[in-house]
């Protein structure tokens, strides 16, 4: 016998609903699958890899920054820090109650990982059918993982975790605008805006503003200007629990106004000085590298074609869904793992250049497809908003498309084309398409899903950690275990292992606990293993993260201080060059002094050792060798 259930259906938006007696148990039945489908999922593609990379070069700060923590350092006022304090603070409570192994980093890191999977599944559950929230949460996590220098452990993904809780209790306040209660998420909301402020201020700034106004003025325009103004003071009471809490903590510590030079005046000045900075890196990233060019003039194609599609969305007013669906969800979602693994495996496909190519291109166009149209559906409902009261499901949609484009375009300013870009905005892409598009819209989602999941399975297994030209080896070559409790849990190869076991024992035989050591440009993998503090105020020197004053500080504090261990990767002329013209508008950088430092000292040292490594042969004069100096 049928129901009609009038008022809010399951999505909670205003809509009337349709559904069998007992339907309630069955939808939280399968809506429960739905979330063990994300959990699968997510768990076997992480798991893939997981263990199976050192991060040498920009990776394991986390675990760094955390023991410095506990050491008694303070973030901006004893090492540089370009970026908010909380993620620091939260690594050294996991390394305090985990231990200091590389392996507890990431483990962290993948628990954060499946939480923001099964947020953003839960927000788009409340709109559309079950599968395809399982099918926009699994693609989202897994493609926003694809980029090479993704740690696991990493405070991007922190921030937009904090993001998503941010837009789900403010949706969740749209609905309940109306009962007391509603204060209760307008303040949750404001919170989670704190935090992410606290852990990566591009996206938190961008939350901040975002949030509050595009809710404020939903609200106003659907004619309650009460809850407007409530949402918006509840909202600010919550976010300065977080940044207060913060500020008091660096004022107690003396560090509060070296935090704000470092993270909002003069740190973000090593990805640029002005906007034209900014313009010129996306011209020439856009078009000089293939993969991006190819990937820009696509989306704009795929963008076009789904247009009518996306001019469509509308929430599912049925949404009760069988276990048969969930289970093609699960084993599609498996065999294109398995597919990706299975290309990967076989080095003399994976490794060629065309499928590579592909790989990438299908990368970048769903990143610059997410950024494209969900900037497109913002302008969309905004522009409604001038002309009629929306309705609750217009509202809801552009809390989604604001969410996902403001955390699109506020990592765009660091690189143009950023895998981290495409979450949440991919899964609510994916999952309103298919809700709203055609019998054939639908199969190009489902194809797109599956090359998207195969990609970025190769790409992960083929490089599964690297930066600028130092890459690490496939994942098929990771089988050597070490007996350093540090590296407990992790299988890497043979030539990482080398590298990773000497530079230890080097620095151990050759410096005392409390001594500081060099990494050049970036390595904090050896102050994670062996716990030596920083000899200079930065311990990351790439140009993209150290503004000009702390490189010429650091290099002075070299000559000066004469630190016990130097271990220098010496980096290609021609890709300092291009970073210059990339991030100083072709100026010359202050890195150029620190490696100057660090090679007049070199004269003066003694060359403990040199390891090998794999290296990405860009301009074809690549170095491929890790240098270990020690103090005679």
């Amino acid at each position: 016998m049928m129901q009609s259930v009038e008022g809010k259906n399951a999505a909670g938006i205003g809509l009337p609903a349709f559904a069998p007696s007992g339907s309630a148990r069955r939808r939280n039945r399968n809506l429960a699958l739905g979330a063990f489908v994300v959990l699968g999922l997510t768990l076997i593609f992480f798991l893939l890899f997981l263990n199976r990379f050192a991060g040498i070069r920009t990776a394991n700060g986390s675990v760094a920054a955390g023991r410095f923590i506990l050491a008694g350092q303070v973030p901006y006022r004893d090492f540089f820090a370009a970026a908010p304090p909380l993620h620091f603070l939260i690594s050294a409570v996991v390394v305090r109650l985990f231990g200091s192994a590389l392996i507890v980093g990431r483990m962290f890191g993948l628990f954060e990982r499946i939480i923001l999977a099964l947020t953003l599944y839960f927000w788009l559950v409340r709109f559309f059918r079950i599968p395809y929230a399982v099918i926009g949460a699994v693609v989202a996590i897994t493609v926003s993982a694809a980029n090479e220098g993704d740690t696991i452990s990493s405070y991007g993904h922190e921030s937009i975790l904090f993001a998503v809780c941010c837009g789900l209790f403010a949706g969740i306040f749209l609905d309940r605008r109306r009962h007391r209660t509603a204060w209760v998420f307008a303040l949750a909301s404001g919170i989670f805006a704190g935090l992410c402020l606290s852990t990566k201020q591009t996206i938190g700034l961008g939350i901040s503003g975002a949030i509050p106004f595009v809710v404020a003025v939903s609200v106003w325009r659907s004619g309650s200007a009460r809850a407007a103004m409530g949402f918006i003071f509840w909202f600010v009471v919550g976010w300065a629990i977080p940044v207060g809490m913060i500020c008091a903590w660096l004022l107690h510590e003396h560090a509060l106004a070296q935090y704000v030079t470092q993270a909002f005046i003069r740190g973000p000045s090593a990805k640029g000085g002005s906007p034209l900075d900014f313009v010129v890196r996306w011209i020439f990233f856009t078009w000089v590298w293939r993969a991006l060019r190819i990937g820009f003039f696509s989306s704009i194609v795929i963008l076009l074609i789904l247009s009518p599609a996306l001019a469509k969305i509308r929430p599912c007013r049925e949404k009760l869904n069988g276990i048969r669906p969930l289970l093609w969800v699960f084993v599609v979602g498996v065999l294109a793992i398995v597919a990706g693994s299975l290309v990967a495996r076989d080095g003399s496909l994976a490794d060629g250049i065309g499928f590579m190519m592909w790989t990438l291109s299908v990368l970048r166009t769903s990143i610059y497809f997410v950024l494209y149209a969900t900037g497109l559906l913002v302008f969309v409902y905004l522009m409604g908003l001038t002309k009629r009261k929306p309705t609750d499901y217009e509202s809801h949609f552009l809390l989604l498309s604001t969410v996902s484009f403001v955390i699109a375009f506020m990592l765009s300013l660091s690189f143009p084309a950023y895998e981290m870009m495409i979450i949440p905005g991919i899964g609510f892409l994916i999952a309103a398409l298919l809700e709203s598009g055609s019998k054939w819209c639908r199969y190009l989602c489902y194809g797109c899903s599956a090359a998207l999941l195969v990609a970025v399975t190769v790409a992960k297994l083929e490089e599964p950690f690297g930066f600028a030209d130092m890459i690490e080896p496939p994942v098929r070559t990771a089988t050597v275990r070490s007996e350093l409790p540090e590296l407990r849990g992790l299988r890497l190869p043979e030539s990482t292992m080398k590298l990773l076991e000497g530079a230890t024992r080097i620095i151990r035989e050759h410096s005392r606990p409390d001594e500081g050591i060099v990494t050049f440009p970036s390595m904090p993998v050896f102050h994670a293993l062996t716990g030596r503090r920083l000899a200079t105020f930065a311990g990351d020197h790439n140009i993209d993260y150290c503004p000009e004053y702390i490189a010429e500080m650091d290099a002075k504090t070299i000559l000066r201080e004469k630190p016990a261990v130097i271990i220098y990767y010496p980096q290609d002329p021609h890709r300092i060059t291009a970073e210059e013209f990339i991030y100083r508008m072709g100026k010359r950088s202050a890195q150029r002094d620190i490696i100057a430092a660090i090679e007049k000292l070199a004269s003066e040292y003694k060359l403990a050792a040199t390891f090998d490594i794999p290296s990405r042969d860009t301009f074809g004069t690549a170095t491929n060798h890790v240098k270990i100096y020690v103090r005679e």
